[in-house]
């Protein structure tokens, strides 16, 4: 229903919150959540996205996306990364959720549903868009810097068949 609690080391209540209307509780938002600092982001399936002071509870900022967000939500350099369900890369300011970039992966004509990751290394925003595309992207610019196709597209109903891992970076 989209309940945040925060508890403390003895496992006492400190906060509890929920920023849903009833309507949007009726869709049950799965949430994606992410931490830098003192501000929580989270992101989620019904196309919200917002931020909470993690001491408090308070909402900082919150918005809609024009499609649910089907990604984990990455922080990097007070910016925000993540894909929705048209296979976009968006990000957002991570002081007022503002849009900053995005970009537009290759999509099916069908909207996805499938788990997309996202890794951060050395000023390039990695990640995998329902497809089975790999790209990487600038991270200030969202300028595409390669792409890596890692399935076949030749028969249609292929992309909703495999199954997409989570990418890891390590070393170069």
């Amino acid at each position: 229903k989209g309940t945040i609690i925060k508890f403390n080391k003895n496992s006492d209540l400190i906060w509890k919150k929920n920023f849903y209307t009833d309507q949007e509780k009726k869709n049950n938002p799965f949430l994606f959540f992410s931490r830098h600092k003192n501000i929580l982001v989270v992101v989620d399936s019904i196309s919200k996205y917002y931020a909470i002071d993690i001491f408090s509870g308070k909402l900082i900022w919150s918005f809609y996306n024009d499609a649910p967000f089907i990604s984990d939500v990455k922080i990097e350099n007070n910016k925000i990364f993540v894909v929705d369900s048209n296979n976009i890369l968006k990000s957002f300011s991570l002081k007022d959720g503002s849009l900053i970039w995005e970009y537009n992966s290759d999509s099916s004509t069908i909207k996805s549903s499938k788990k997309i990751s996202i890794a951060i290394h050395k000023g390039k925003v990695f990640f995998n868009n329902s497809i089975g595309d790999i790209n990487a992207v600038d991270i200030n610019t969202g300028n595409l810097i390669w792409i890596t196709p890692t399935a076949n597209k030749q028969h249609l109903i292929q992309p909703y068949l495999f199954k997409i891992s989570d990418l890891v970076v390590q070393d170069n």
